[in-house]
């Protein structure tokens, strides 16, 4: 790989440039571009579901997975590019000027990313890892007009994103171990199996404020099956939103969540944690919607006003007025919203506008990156700034580090998620959990 200077600081997991040298090389090439005119192939690649890989096969075995992909960059093939680490699972590739004759073309592009997903998503078999897995690529062409080093990084977002949609339904997911094929899992007919025998269960990942003290949990959904097999929910629930069936899974998952809650609140020491769900808008969009949680609430007993339902921007929201009512209706029931993953989707600031939202979650791919990189940094001060203005709280996503903490904390960020704290847990862990780390757990564990 072409080295930038000594000046270079790379990512200890991987052997490729860490976030900032990458950007800063990034802008040597549009520099370089402007000045000669030779157009630049960059790429950007991710591995598919990583998080769920991850939650499935534990994180030693995903920064294992990482550090192959890195040493495969790092192959005497491939010294002549540019790599570097940019997310948690997210890598930019530069390539050299000479790449496609000095002539290349959009098309050469994306045959030159084609190439390399090919080469870097080989099965990787070793004693300690065993992955067949898909990598998410997307290649662009840089010209002489294209200058500014953040508006190169939205075209790869919005490329990456439309191949991720493109790949359709049989690419979704391609993770699977020695002995099951998740794949085999997803069809209308198991799926709706599987909701009939109530396979689905839910984990809970605790958040905590900024002193640490927990405040509430997100409810996390897993699939068991009879014959012991776990499937990934970043299997079955973008498949399960394709086919329309994630209108009854997402209505168990918020009674399962809701049953929980209610459990958690004749506890004194589980009393004030506020238990949030994830809902697509495919379901905010549907006509019952509002009667349906109302139902789901008052049935299970649970006080609505711990209740927050977090829209995930796995989808546009294509009516903002229907979703608007929605929202309202449960809004005076004392329910609260919160958008998901936000930095990542379809929401627009319009839309974050619009709509009475009390909260935003701050993606995990912003956070992987805050420390140490001064531009990531203002990225995610910039969000936290725009939250505040409009009056809404914000919970960062992914935190794994006290540096990650402490940076987010005094930039002024309410709520904290993630391995730092705690996994997602089931809900006998989470209580001993939070009377583990709750200041005043002395007091309630004796009310």
């Amino acid at each position: 790989m072409t080295l930038h200077g000594s000046s270079c600081t790379y990512d200890l997991l991987t052997g490729l440039l860490d976030r900032c040298s990458l950007l800063d090389a990034l802008g040597a090439a549009l520099n370089e571009t402007r000045r000669t005119g030779q157009p630049r192939i960059v790429a950007k690649l991710d591995i598919d579901d990583f998080s769920s890989f991850n939650r499935l096969h534990g994180h030693l075995a995903g920064d294992t997975l990482l550090s192959e992909i890195g040493a495969r960059l790092n192959a005497k093939a491939y010294r002549a590019i540019v790599a570097g680490r940019t997310g948690s699972d997210e890598l930019i590739v530069i390539f050299p000027s000479e790449c496609g004759g000095g002539h290349p073309t959009a098309g050469l592009a994306r045959d030159a990313g084609r190439r390399l997903a090919h080469y870097l998503g080989r099965p990787l078999r070793s004693a300690r890892l065993s992955w067949s897995g898909k990598l998410n690529m997307a290649a662009i062409l840089v010209r002489q007009e294209d200058t500014d080093v953040d508006m190169v990084l939205w075209r790869l977002d919005d490329e990456l994103a439309a191949a991720r949609c493109s790949a359709g339904l049989r690419d979704i997911t391609r993770l699977a171990d020695d002995s099951h094929s998740n794949a085999s899992a997803l069809s209308e007919g198991a799926i709706r199996k599987a909701l009939t025998r109530r396979e689905f269960l839910l984990h809970y990942q605790p958040q905590h404020n900024s002193v640490g003290d927990p405040v509430g949990v997100e409810a996390l959904a897993r699939w068991l099956r009879p014959d012991g097999t776990n499937v990934p929910p970043g299997c079955f629930i973008p498949y399960a939103e394709a086919i329309g069936l994630i209108i009854p899974l997402g209505r168990d998952i918020v009674r399962m969540a809701c049953v929980q809650l209610t459990q958690w609140q004749s506890m004194p020491i589980m009393s004030r944690q506020r238990m949030s769900v994830n809902v697509s808008p495919r379901q905010l969009l549907e006509p019952s919607f509002a009667a349906d949680i109302r139902s789901i609430v008052r049935e299970s007993g649970a006080q609505p006003t711990h209740l927050t339902l977090e829209l995930t921007e796995s989808q546009p929201i294509s009516d903002l007025a229907q979703a608007r009512a929605s929202i309202h209706a449960l809004f005076d029931e004392g329910i609260r919203f919160a958008l998901d993953d936000f930095g990542t989707g379809y929401a627009s600031l319009a839309s974050v506008s619009r709509l009475p939202l009390e909260e935003l979650k701050i993606d995990r791919s912003f956070i992987s990156g805050v420390v140490g990189c001064a531009r990531s940094a203002g990225v995610v001060y910039n969000m936290i700034a725009l939250a505040r203005h409009l009056g809404l709280h914000v919970t960062a996503e992914g935190v794994e580090t006290a540096a990650q903490r402490e940076l987010l904390v005094g930039a002024g960020c309410d709520k904290f998620q993630g391995y730092f704290y705690a996994p997602p847990l089931p809900a006998a862990e989470v209580t001993k959990h939070v009377l583990l780390h709750s200041a005043d757990s002395g007091q309630n564990a004796i009310a």
